[in-house]
């Protein structure tokens, strides 16, 4: 066994008695300052973004588009294309992607699953980058959940987890992307929505920051996740604390992906919008019950979008 699998084996004991450990206790999170307890929703904006970030990001999940690593026993995830079927319905136009992942001198390479919604919508040009969330793979789990060495982030002197800035990298690179950035940097009513739940959280708050490295205005940028890990380490988070028109997580009690990182100096921060779990850690973190939880803090948005 060479060096580098030895420090994954490593890295994969050590998160899994933490996740074990933090199944024993509440859930609690670093930044209960920033937590919105009772949120007034008074921006069809806001809720816009709630409501779209939730269905984009279930249905980036969708097999249909993953043909990478699709088979013929793959099983087919109802309520992911559910929800991509009903963003279609109303009007969202959508392009999957999906490239292998790599950062310089690292053992994994990650298939990468993310996609790109647009719309035309209450005289915004809205765009939507979703990230799917782990898939039980190898790749996923050992590579990019329990890769938790930090890296430098592009340019700017902070440190991130080196897996999940290893399954971000292809939407970065990738050059429709590129031009969507260059398109929301350049269109004053232009709206960007960063979204994901689990890994996918996490790679929408690394995207969203290059988003703001590549000149993109903050009034711009929306990250709305679900159910994600920290990222960064402390540099990362005051770099970025201020840098976005919103910084949205969602969490659930008992949801232990959440805590996942913490221990390994990431820290979470932005606006935190908390519900009620489960004790099942697999129930607590469903993304699901996110849609269901981002839906309910929508309602104008919901009422406008009527039935899928």
């Amino acid at each position: 066994m060479n060096r580098q699998m030895k420090l994954v084996l490593f890295q994969v004991l050590l998160l899994a008695l933490l996740l074990s450990s933090c199944s024993l206790a509440p859930v609690s999170d670093e930044d209960a300052g920033l937590e919105l307890r009772a949120a007034t929703f008074t921006s069809l904006d806001l809720e816009r973004a709630y409501f779209i970030g939730a269905y984009a990001s279930v249905g980036a999940y969708d097999t249909r588009t993953d043909a990478a690593t699709r088979t013929s026993s793959t099983k087919r995830d109802s309520s992911a294309e559910a929800a991509i079927n009903s963003l279609k319905k109303h009007g969202w136009t959508i392009r999957n992607y999906e490239k292998t992942g790599a950062v310089d001198g690292d053992f994994f390479k990650l298939d990468a699953q993310y996609l790109l919604a647009t719309k035309s919508e209450g005289g915004k040009n809205v765009y939507v980058v979703a990230f799917r969330g782990s898939e039980f793979n190898l790749s996923d789990w050992a590579g990019s959940d329990f890769d938790i060495l930090p890296v430098k982030f592009l340019s700017t002197g902070t440190l991130v987890h080196r897996g999940f800035l290893q399954y971000t990298m292809p939407a970065y690179n990738n050059s429709t992307l590129r031009s969507t950035l260059a398109k929301v940097k350049a269109d004053a009513n232009a709206m960007l929505i960063v979204t994901g739940h689990s890994l996918g959280g996490a790679a929408a708050t690394l995207y969203g920051a290059m988003a703001v490295e590549y000149g993109v205005p903050k009034a711009r940028i929306n990250i709305i996740t679900f159910g994600q890990p920290a990222v960064g380490q402390p540099a990362f988070e005051t770099r970025y604390t201020a840098a976005f028109n919103r910084y949205v997580r969602f969490v659930r009690l008992g949801d232990v992906v959440v805590v996942s990182t913490t221990a390994a100096n990431y820290r979470q921060f932005g606006t935190k919008i908390q519900a009620s779990g489960s004790i099942n850690p697999a129930t607590a973190h469903s993304k699901d019950a996110y849609l269901t939880l981002a839906k309910s803090k929508a309602p104008q948005y919901a009422g406008s979008w009527g039935a899928d």
